[in-house]
């Protein structure tokens, strides 16, 4: 039973290893993090679920497919401007 939940193809394990591939192709991260998510997505895919190396890797994978890698945001340098929210706001 534990073999069906964890390794099988439609298994527990299948299926969040899945989402957590498909949530990080969608990104465009920097190549090394690119290589070091590849590597450490495939050591996962060999380790046992019960492991705590398992939910270790697995956390990190989660936070790696979860950033916006390449999307930006537009940076506003008027000093003026960002003391004037500071003051209103704090």
């Amino acid at each position: 039973m534990e073999e069906q939940l964890n390794h099988g193809k439609g298994g527990l394990k299948a299926r969040k290893l899945e989402r957590i591939k498909t949530n990080f192709k969608d990104l465009k991260p920097p190549a090394l993090i690119k290589e070091v998510f590849d590597e450490e997505f495939e050591r996962l895919e060999g380790t046992d679920s019960n492991s705590s190396d398992y939910n270790v890797a697995l956390n990190y994978l989660e936070i790696l497919s979860t950033i916006p890698w390449g999307v930006y945001s537009q940076d506003c340098l008027n000093l003026s401007k960002a003391r004037q929210v500071l003051d209103r706001d704090h």
